[in-house]
């Protein structure tokens, strides 16, 4: 139940992820030219494609990883989750606001990682009772 609500997740932030990306470096999503002034950005390509393909790519191979039940797949989505909320964190610092979509994805960020080290604990507690028997 709480592996499937973890891929579930970690599908919505992929499927998020890459299209925010994509929409942010073919100009669908237009963003103040200003909010670019203080970082080393000049357009919103580089932000867009590292949206797509880190975040995005992160949570789609955690979640691929979990429906194939790979060993660590429960760690790959700790990590994408960590990728999340450091992304929404390095957002919020850089741009030196705060938006009420970057709390709504840090708290989906903080679920994954808080399901995905739930799901990891609990397969380390049934591999050692496994073994005692």
């Amino acid at each position: 139940m709480i592996r499937r609500f973890l891929i579930s997740l970690l599908f919505l932030n992929a499927l998020c992820a890459v299209a925010g990306g994509v929409s942010l470096v073919a100009g669908i999503i237009e963003m103040p030219a200003e909010w670019l002034i203080e970082t080393p950005f000049e357009t919103y390509v580089v932000p867009g494609l590292v949206l797509a393909a880190v975040v995005g790519g992160s949570s789609l191979g955690a979640a691929i990883a979990l429906q194939r039940e790979m060993r660590r797949a429960p760690e790959y989505a700790v990590w994408a989750g960590g990728i999340l909320v450091g992304w929404i964190l390095s957002e919020a610092l850089i741009l030196l606001q705060f938006q009420w979509l970057q709390a709504i994805f840090g708290l989906l960020g903080l679920a994954i990682v808080g399901h995905a080290v739930w799901l990891a604990s609990n397969k380390e507690e049934g591999r050692r009772s496994a073994a005692k028997t």
